[in-house]
């Protein structure tokens, strides 16, 4: 994800940057990069590139359709929940734009638990007031 003095090589073309992943954030940092001339940037991605000029009806259109069609998806991916415990399908987007392109409104809020665990692990590093805390989000979530 980063650059060398003498770029590195991709089929012939030498870039100074190559970002993995078209996905919100590789797409954001690709654009930022290249808002430098001087820098040459390669974004690769997996999945399906959708220009603005042919996206997909189900793209275009999210709720619920793209969030349901097995082409945007890598296939067969699956995780752990902890570990030792067994597999489960973990579906991951596989397109320009990453999940991003298919979630539509859909919205997915933090488990109370998970708050608790990262307020914890705040607190132990830098003595945090308890920012991190469920209650203290609830206001920014509704």
């Amino acid at each position: 994800m980063g650059g060398s003095a003498d770029g590195s090589r991709v089929s012939g073309m030498i870039a100074d940057y190559v970002i993995v992943g078209g996905g919100s954030a590789g797409a954001v940092l690709a654009s930022r990069l290249s808002e430098n001339s001087a820098n040459r940037v390669v974004l690769l991605e997996a999945g399906a590139d959708t220009p603005p000029d042919a996206t997909p009806a189900d793209i275009d259109d999210t709720f619920p359709s793209s969030s349901l069609n097995p082409e945007y998806f890598w296939p067969e991916l699956q995780a752990r929940r902890r570990e030792g415990g067994r597999l489960h399908p973990y579906p991951q987007a596989r397109i320009m734009g990453g999940g991003s392109s298919i979630m539509g409104m859909w919205a997915l809020r933090g488990m109370p638990s998970d708050y608790r665990r990262w307020s914890e692990a705040v607190q132990k590093r830098v003595q945090s007031s308890g920012l991190w805390a469920a209650s203290g989000r609830e206001p920014l979530a509704n």
